[in-house]
């Protein structure tokens, strides 16, 4: 005989209408001298099968925790023999019903060492619940648990119970209780009768405690509001709301077609809605969801739900949830483009204008426009203009402004929106990359870093070699950068061009191309305002010589290069020119082209392809990977609106310092609040720093070709510098940190 058991069960059968008032109409507990009228037989004539025996009849070990050691033992008769026979039954007759409401059948059921969790009879055993309704002898199987090879019933973990209290270890009395419903019928007297069905042999050994009939739950009924969410906002164009219902222990009944109950289940869910606190109506619920029509914008709700019986009347205790939502007031306002332009392109600090476009507009809501101060709001109204155009005037270069336009309580309408400063820098641009050697190019004002914050673009000690005679092309002057493998891509912004021709050159020479891969790599690039690649210059290894490499040009419309067929030499300086044509929609890029056209005519391109464009507004460099971009060396930057402004013959005034012979400053930004300008001549210079709302805050005069400037009475900021000698102008902008 197995002598460990390790689960127990405990099995209902409820009926439909509710009182959690628990009465037990009856009970047998198995205890000495319980007067139970259960009638027991084994079908085998070796004496009876189900045994009421008391702690000092049985081990310990079966003693069952508050039922003084006693419980009714299965599988064996009283001899200890088993019993041959496969069925045995348990009756329990003449159990008076009358007057009733809700009936529970509670019993325990305990097998033994079933380690695989579940009941680990042979196949084809069944243990199952039998009643005769009317009292007639004749019993209907209601419920049955079977093997595992017949879809057994699995035991799951809070059903464990070593101790045979009923109550699993760790677990909570509700943890254990399963519950099952069934119909008793109307009739005053009920038998009900247990069946264990192919437990012959003594191979299995089942025990039943504790059995008893309430008038009550054993596990009270639950009700959850899972969606809304508590404090849910819908948007203000939701029209109804969907509510769901999860509840347990408790079946609902049918629609009989009148939006009332047909009693078929334990009862309904009763729903009430209140709008803005004021009571909205209620409604029967016979399923687990309900749907809310109608809804009104800048309202709140509560929907509160109730577990009630066939009736309508409240469970005891009451089993109910409540959930609150809202729903947001509509925004017809939709914004659309925004734009900025340069009011002015000077070398100094520019004011720009901006635009948001919108439609939705003049529905009844009042709109406020908020910008920063300076900044002057125009244009159309939304609130009374159905579309249009809101205009901001008055800003300063390179500062992002943000606004707001917000709503009155009419409208749920509350939109931030940036606009962008255009880079108001007037052609030809020119960069001599005259900062100081060992920096970082983003360290500059000019210029920004698209993607990536590591291995900067550094500006390097002197110049690359003029391509051309002096009287060709101007020699290179300042410095230049230099870069490769992977690392940081740098732009440099101008300003944003949509018509016409835009035209860009440079210098640059490839120190070593062993590493790049065959299909090449992009270092060059004309992008969009917003930074949309659209113009790329290539290099990859000559086909038929890998020692030396080929130029190529691709755009968005054409993803792969087309190259120029000429094989270059490294360590060899080569002048490149690229263009886009509003007009033709043509990107052209020319390789060391013939000087004589320099500030002339347009010459023939080496490459022509085709693609469409919006706009160009910066010029960026390309750090893309070990294979794919070699070392570097780039200097003499120009970009214009025309093939002369990019192909001078003369030296051209860089975009920071206009036309004074020799002029410099460093370092820049100023870390140690004083800078150095230098110039060729000692004539006297006027210096003046204005700040970026055009208050002078520094004015001093120097003669000499060199003077430190203190500035260590200026706070830290952006600041444009300007200097005058002779009658000639330099500007530039400077970073004091």
């Amino acid at each position: 005989m197995k002598k460990n058991y390790l689960f127990t069960l405990l099995l209902t059968l409820l009926m439909s209408a509710f009182s959690f008032g628990q009465t037990t109409v009856f009970q047998e507990s198995f205890e000495t001298g319980n007067s139970g009228t259960a009638s027991e037989t084994c079908n085998d004539n070796s004496g009876d099968f189900f045994t009421r025996t008391d702690g000092s009849d049985i081990s310990s070990a079966y003693e069952v925790s508050g039922q003084d050691g006693s419980f009714y033992f299965a599988a064996m008769d009283t001899d200890g023999a088993p019993c041959s026979m496969s069925t045995q039954t348990l009756i329990f007759d003449d159990i008076d019903i009358s007057s009733k409401s809700n009936l529970t059948l509670a019993l325990l059921l305990a097998e033994d060492q079933p380690s695989d969790g579940k009941f680990d009879w042979d196949g084809g055993d069944l243990f199952y619940i039998e009643v005769d309704y009317d009292n007639s002898g004749t019993f209907t199987k209601v419920l049955q648990f079977a093997t595992s090879s017949n879809s057994g019933f699995n035991v799951s973990a809070p059903m464990q119970d070593t101790d045979f209290d009923g109550i699993g270890d760790g677990q909570s009395l509700s943890a254990v209780f399963s519950e099952f419903t069934l119909s008793l019928g109307t009739g005053n007297l009920v038998d009900i009768r247990l069946v264990f069905d192919g437990l012959a042999n003594g191979d299995e050994d089942i025990a039943v405690d504790n059995i008893r009939i309430i008038d009550g739950f054993v596990i009270s009924p639950s009700l959850v509001i899972t969606s809304p969410t508590n404090n849910q906002v819908f948007p203000g164009s939701t029209t109804d709301v969907t509510v769901n219902f999860n509840y347990s222990n408790f079946t609902l009944s049918g629609d009989n077609g009148s939006e009332m109950t047909d009693s078929t289940g334990d009862g309904y869910i009763l729903g009430s809605l209140m709008k803005d606190g004021v009571a909205d109506g209620t409604q029967n619920i016979f399923s687990s969801s309900s749907l809310i029509e109608s809804i009104t914008p800048g309202s709140t709700y509560v929907v509160t739900a109730e577990l009630v019986d066939n009736s309508g009347a409240s469970l005891s205790p009451k089993v109910e949830a409540t959930a609150t939502f809202s729903i947001e007031l509509p925004c017809d306002l939709v914004l659309g483009d925004i734009s900025t332009t340069c009011d002015a392109l000077t070398t100094g600090t520019d004011t720009y204008n901006g635009s948001i476009a919108f439609t939705g507009g003049n529905t009844g809501a009042t709109y406020t426009i908020t910008a920063p101060a300076g900044v002057t709001v125009g244009g159309d109204d939304p609130s009374s203009a159905a579309s249009g155009t809101i205009t901001f005037t008055g800003m300063t270069e390179g500062t992002d402004i943000d606004v707001t336009i917000v709503a009155d309580s009419t409208s749920s309408c509350d939109f931030s929106r940036t606009l962008t400063s255009p880079a108001c820098i007037p052609f030809p641009v020119y960069e001599s990359f005259d900062y100081t050697a060992g920096t970082d190019l983003i360290a500059s004002t000019l210029w920004e870093n698209n993607s990536n914050s590591s291995d900067e673009i550094q500006v390097v000690t002197g110049t690359l070699a003029n391509p051309f005679s002096v009287g060709q092309y101007p020699d290179p002057v300042g410095n230049m950068v230099s870069f490769d493998g992977t690392g940081s891509d740098s732009y440099i912004e101008f300003n944003d061009t949509n018509s016409g021709k835009l035209y860009t050159s440079f210098i640059f020479n490839v120190t070593d191309i062993s590493a790049q891969q065959a299909n090449g790599g992009y270092f060059a690039i004309l992008s969009e305002a917003s930074g949309g690649f659209k113009g790329r210059i290539w290099l990859r290894p000559d086909t038929t010589d890998g020692t030396k490499f080929n130029i190529g040009l691709s755009t968005s419309a054409n993803s792969s290069a087309t190259y120029h067929t000429t094989a270059h030499t490294t360590g060899v300086e080569i002048f490149v020119v690229m263009s886009f044509d509003f007009t033709t929609n043509e990107f052209k890029t020319w390789v060391d082209p013939d000087p004589a056209t320099f500030e002339a005519t347009e010459p023939t391109a080496d490459i022509t392809l085709g693609d469409t464009l919006s706009n160009l507004g910066r010029f960026g460099l390309r750090q893309d990977s070990g294979n794919e971009t070699p070392p570097i060396n780039f200097d003499e930057l120009r970009i214009d609106t025309s093939w002369a402004g990019v192909t001078p013959k003369t030296a051209t005034a860089s975009t920071r310092d206009n036309s004074i012979e020799g002029f410099a400053t460093y370092p820049n930004p100023i870390t140690d609040k004083r800078f150095t300008i230098t110039s060729l001549s000692s004539n006297t210079k006027q210096v003046s720093i204005f700040n970026v709302l055009g208050k002078n805050v520094l004015s001093k005069s120097f003669s000499g070709t060199k003077s430190n400037i203190d500035v260590s009475s200026i706070s830290s900021g952006i600041y444009i510098l300007k200097v005058t000698e002779n009658g000639k102008t330099a500007t530039k902008k400077l970073v004091i940190r």
